[in-house]
């Protein structure tokens, strides 16, 4: 397969879960509009971005060239990072579930991955956020503090693992 049909199918595939995180940010502003208790509204966030991890389980692709394309984490770091520690624990448990039995260090890091992500999300949350009046640049913020441990994530197994939501070149 040559180099423009594996980009289509990168493109199309990063649509997809573009278009999932979109749908994902639609309900969430409906929910913080209509949902008043935050209780309430952590525990349904947390639900909504743990289902969308189930289904960028299934959405996860390996294209030919070695391009990977995979939100699971992501998710679960923007339900601690919008949703906060009850948000985080459901959404990390139900993409804990998605992934099965970890059988070697490439499942436990995607078991536990999801968490320590989340981790970094809620200091976000809690530390920087607050500090910012200017949603976009704390936003930025949290994509810059996410940047490293998904980095870390990336080579921890020394398995060539993906950071999720990033394309790289890993090879097949």
């Amino acid at each position: 397969m040559g180099f423009p049909v594996a980009l289509t199918q990168l493109v199309t595939f990063a649509l997809q879960g573009i278009g999932l995180l979109a749908i994902v940010a639609v309900v969430t502003g409906s929910l913080r509009r209509t949902t008043p208790d935050p209780l309430q509204q952590s525990l349904i966030l947390g639900a909504l971005f743990g289902l969308s991890t189930l289904l960028f389980s299934v959405l996860e692709q390996r294209v030919p060239a070695g391009f990977v394309l995979d939100g699971r984490f992501m998710c679960v770091a923007l339900a601690a990072a919008f949703g906060g520690p009850a948000a985080l624990a459901v959404a990390a448990t139900l993409s804990a579930i998605g992934q099965g039995w970890p059988t070697d260090i490439a499942g436990v890091i995607d078991v536990l991955g999801p968490l320590l992500i989340g981790l970094v999300a809620l200091g976000w949350r809690g530390l920087i956020r607050p500090r910012f009046d200017r949603p976009v640049t704390a936003l930025l913020l949290l994509g810059l503090m996410l940047a490293p441990p998904l980095g870390l994530l990336h080579d921890f197994s020394g398995m060539g693992m993906h950071p999720p939501m990033l394309v790289f070149w890993g090879g097949t």
